[in-house]
Order: C-alpha cells, then structure tokens, then sequence
C-alpha cells in the first residue's frame, strides 16, 4: 500500500516545485515514528513513504529527526497534542541542514507534530519548510 500511497503524495510535488530552477530545490525528511509505533508496526511509515517519494521525485532524502519521546496522540484532543509534541524532537544528525526541507507525514489532525517538527528546523537554520501529508482528518 505504501507505494500507492507515495506515488500520489510524489505526483503533488512536481507542481509545488519549480524544476526549471533548481537552486533550492528541497531536501525530502520525514516525521519519524516512536519506537513504540515502530515495534506495532514493524516498520516506521514515514521513512517508507520519504524513501519512495524520493525515489519517484528524484529528490534527495535525508533522517533529520530522532525518534520523538512523545505520548501517543491518538486520544488526545488539539491543545493536549500541541502540548505533549512541543519541544520533544531534535535532530539526528550535527551535519549542516539543507535550506529547503519538505517534511514528510501520512496524516496531519491538529498539526502539533508538523508545528514542532517546523520550529527545531526554523530554530537550526532552515530557511524553508513545505510540508506533504496523504490526508488531512478532524
């Protein structure tokens, strides 16, 4: 299913971004599961989706994020996400960020993971920041 699914998130991407100027371009990265989720799913989605969007745009992907320490979101309403991801990722990595990132979701609810995920690469340099999630729910 992943395929299906990274195959028309990469279908977006073209008319987000222009090719004929390549200069800025993004960096593709991707919202990293816990390890719970991990170990339940026996896979993290995100980094599979990343992979094959980046495959199918031809952009470059990179891990940006370690794994967050967060609670699970799925029972908490908008303020108790916000509250519970804020200030919990930081980077895996101490190599210079790209400009440009596109963070990769499958679902966005109330927005608290892709806000704090925004906030560390604002806060660490990065100039500009798209965000591409199949679906959109709540």
């Amino acid at each position: 299913m992943g395929v299906y699914l990274a195959s028309m998130m990469a279908h977006m991407i073209k008319p987000i971004f222009s090719y004929e100027d390549t200069s800025n371009l993004p960096t593709i990265t991707f919202i990293p599961a816990t390890k719970q989720a991990c170990q339940r799913r026996g896979f993290d989605h995100a980094e599979q989706l990343a992979q094959l969007i980046s495959k199918q745009s031809t952009l470059p992907c990179r891990s940006l994020f370690a794994r967050p320490t967060s609670k699970d979101q799925r029972k908490f309403g908008r303020s108790e996400r916000m509250k519970n991801m804020a200030g919990r990722f930081l980077l895996s990595t101490n190599e210079a960020l790209p400009d440009h990132v596109l963070i990769i979701d499958d679902v966005m609810t109330s927005g608290a993971t892709l806000f704090a995920a925004s906030d560390l690469l604002r806060q660490n340099g990065v100039s500009r920041i798209t965000c591409l999630t199949f679906a959109r729910v709540w």
